[in-house]
C-alpha cells in the first residue's frame, strides 16, 4: 500500500514538504501490480545509490530524491 502524506509546496520561492493538515488529507492512490513493481525496483536501486556518497546521504524517506538522497 502507498499512502501520500505529505505535499511538495512552494512558500517565498522556496521549496519545502508539508504535511497535510487532517487525516482525511492522507490520500492512499489505487496502483497496479506494473506500477508497484517498478517502485520497489527503484527503491532497490536507491538503496544501492545510498551507498555511494557515504555519509553524504542524506535519509529523506522520499521516494525520488536528489543524488544524495534529500
Amino acid at each position: 500500500m502507498i499512502e501520500i502524506v505529505q505535499q511538495l509546496a512552494v512558500e517565498s520561492g522556496r521549496a519545502l514538504l508539508k504535511d497535510f493538515r487532517t487525516q482525511a488529507s492522507h490520500h492512499v492512490p489505487a496502483v497496479g501490480s506494473r506500477t508497484v513493481a517498478l517502485l520497489e525496483k527503484h527503491c532497490d536501486a536507491q538503496s544501492d545509490d545510498a551507498a555511494f556518497p557515504g555519509s553524504a546521504w542524506q535519509p529523506s524517506g522520499l521516494v525520488f530524491t536528489t543524488e544524495l538522497g534529500g
